[in-house]
């Protein structure tokens, strides 16, 4: 019996909505800096691309099966979620922004995602 090669829904999907926020934030961090407040927000801006940067490379990494990826992708899921979920009270939008990140949690830790990505063989 052919062993299937292909990546489970549940991967995609976190890898697409970590790229998501990614490009996500890539946008605030470069609005931040052209919105030219003070030296504040120019340093902002310069954390949130360089976060994006990190989702994307998070992003890439889950969606070619690399074991390491799942860490940060859980890790920046939970630090969203906590963040919208702050906001939700004054920006009732940023309900999206909190279900993307609760979605993007839960498909990286979903079983097939889990089995695609090896996790659940112990090392020798």
């Amino acid at each position: 019996m052919p062993v299937s090669t292909a990546r489970p829904h549940s991967l995609i999907v976190a890898a697409a909505l970590t790229g998501v926020a990614a490009a996500f934030m890539a946008v605030m961090g470069v609005l931040s800096v052209l919105a030219r407040f003070a030296a504040l927000s120019v340093g902002i801006g310069a954390v949130l691309v360089a976060w994006a940067l990190v989702l994307a490379w998070a992003a890439w990494g889950l969606f070619r099966g690399k074991r390491w990826a799942r860490g940060p992708v859980v890790a920046g899921g939970l630090l969203h979620l906590a963040s919208f979920a702050n906001f939700m009270p004054s920006q009732p939008l940023a309900a999206i922004g909190a279900v993307v990140a609760a979605a993007t949690v839960a498909t990286a830790v979903w079983p097939s995602t889990t089995k695609a990505l090896k996790l659940d063989e112990r090392d020798a």
